[in-house]
């Protein structure tokens, strides 16, 4: 019985040290091994490896597309910035990055597992603040789509050389200081205002050079027929008269007046 206990002793310890020895690296990801030397640049690919027990641990680096955001669970944003005219912005953004599977040890040796929060998120923080100090607030929100553009190329070769391909960036909200939201509406009302007198004052003028426009043809047609004014005037009259003399008549029969043209 006693031999029995010791082989069954010694058959789990050598499973245990087989176990130990084994390393399965999932599908999306690279095994990172570390020893007493240090981080092996030789990252292990998906399936099945095995280390030196007790000596070398394995720590697995996701290179799978991975997406950073700044904003918090609360759904509040931590990129603060200025834009050129000076006024306070919150930006909500994103930026979607995937880390080399040939540079996974390398980066894991240099920065650990938090490379997210001490790499990706500091270079894309800069990133939006520069790009957001070339435009003014009232035009911030109608160039997030540029903006974008913008910050992706301001940090795919700043990531690139850590090891890290940008696949995007999005910015999808601006959050304004409440006192520059008023004045901007105060602005849109007061240009609004400014727009319809403009339009009011391009009627009148444009009926004004139509009433001008319309002088001028008469009296230009009146000197084509050899018309004085008052002659232009009798002939109008009596081109639209249709020969109907009025029903009713005022004054004696020396002086009648008719509603006839004007002498």
């Amino acid at each position: 019985m006693k031999k029995w206990g010791i082989r069954g002793a010694l058959g789990l310890a050598v499973l245990g040290v087989v176990y130990s020895s084994l390393v399965i690296t999932p599908f999306g990801s690279r095994a990172v091994i570390w020893s007493v030397g240090g981080v092996s640049y030789a990252e292990r690919q998906p399936g099945l490896s095995f280390v030196v027990p007790f000596v070398q641990h394995s720590y697995m680096v996701d290179v799978r597309e991975q997406r950073y955001t700044t904003v918090n669970e609360d759904g509040k944003s931590n990129a603060y910035v200025q834009s050129s005219d000076l006024q306070e912005i919150t930006v909500k953004g994103s930026v979607i990055y995937a880390i080399a599977a040939d540079q996974a040890a390398e980066i894991y040796d240099g920065v650990g597992p938090e490379y997210e929060k001490r790499i990706v998120e500091p270079i894309f923080f800069d990133a939006i603040k520069e790009a957001s100090g070339a435009v003014k607030a009232e035009a911030y929100a109608g160039q997030l789509g540029v903006l974008a553009e913008s910050v992706k190329t301001i940090i795919s070769p700043q990531l690139e050389q850590r090891g890290i391909t940008v696949l995007s960036v999005t910015l999808e909200d601006a959050v304004f200081d409440p006192d520059f939201v008023l004045s901007v509406k105060a602005k849109v009302i007061a240009d609004q205002v400014v727009a319809e007198q403009q339009k009011l004052v391009a009627a009148e003028q444009a009926k004004k050079e139509q009433v001008t426009l319309q002088a001028e043809a008469e009296r230009a047609r009146a000197a084509a027929l050899g018309l004085s004014p008052a002659e232009y005037l009798d002939w109008l009259w009596l081109s639209k008269w249709d020969g109907v003399l009025p029903s009713t008549l005022l004054g004696d029969s020396a002086n009648v007046i008719l509603n006839g043209p004007p002498q």
